[in-house]
């Protein structure tokens, strides 16, 4: 580390200086926050004081209502649900994150999780053929889903309906899914799209909670661990509500069983 050549990101010494007066903090960590585009008290106290308010409102993801309202209509009926997750790290937790929250409502709950080399990425249309064989009513995706609309349109000759929850780039044409729940949806009006799989099943769950009139106050405590794991494993960038995620998530975790 001392043998090394260190050179610095240019940075404003003046604009500097005054944020660290303006925050009372250090003039290394002002210096720091100037180098990164933060450049006022405006961006600065959130960047650096974590809390929750931060979060963005759920409902104003694209779909959302419609989502929570047919995943709750399928807890109430007591329609079969299929958790259809992903391989990697952030396909884990959302789908246990989803699974668990669901189960908590009184729903009646399966979850896959394909394997990597004999199940292939995404939703496939032999995963939907098994599921119709085993009288699955609703699949919701987790992590997955954005570009599977072949699949989507053979759960619909089976009588299956979709909800797609992702966060990955849409394709030219959306999945004839049931809803599509999706940051970067070019219709979306939330405002930080890069959230991980594992976030949107988050803010899924609490829209569903919400139709349902069931309290929220504990689904942070609950969840928060898992939304955490899904954005660091998969890379999100730490700015925005990421870091509520992480900071909080975090904490969460060391208590976690």
């Amino acid at each position: 580390m001392l043998n090394k050549s260190w050179r610095f990101r240019p940075f404003d010494e003046s604009l500097a200086r005054d944020l660290a007066e303006r925050l009372e903090i250090h003039p290394a960590l002002a210096r720091l926050l100037v180098g990164r585009g933060i450049h006022d008290e405006r961006t600065a106290t959130p960047f650096l004081q974590a809390d929750l308010a931060h979060l963005h409102d759920p409902s104003l993801l694209p779909d959302i209502d419609v989502a929570a309202h047919r995943i709750a209509k399928a807890i109430h009926d007591r329609e079969p649900i299929l958790v259809y997750g992903d391989y990697d790290v952030d396909g884990v937790c959302s789908a246990a994150l989803l699974t668990r929250g669901l189960k908590a409502l009184d729903g009646v709950i399966s979850v896959h999780v394909p394997h990597r080399t004999n199940d292939g990425y995404d939703l496939q249309v032999a995963s939907v053929e098994a599921a119709a064989k085993n009288g699955i009513r609703l699949i919701v995706t987790t992590d997955c889903g954005i570009q599977a609309i072949e699949a989507v349109e053979a759960a619909k000759g089976f009588g299956i309906d979709v909800v797609v929850t992702d966060h990955h780039e849409p394709g030219a044409s959306l999945p004839d899914a049931v809803a599509v729940v999706n940051p970067r949806r070019r219709d979306s009006l939330y405002p930080f799209p890069a959230i991980c799989g594992t976030a949107v099943a988050f803010k899924v769950l609490q829209a569903v909670v919400r139709e349902m009139g069931q309290p929220e106050e504990g689904l942070y405590r609950a969840f928060l661990d898992l939304v955490a794991i899904g954005t660091v494993a998969d890379m999100m960038p730490l700015v925005n509500e990421n870091r509520e995620f992480v900071r909080f998530g975090l904490d969460f975790l060391a208590q976690t069983r």
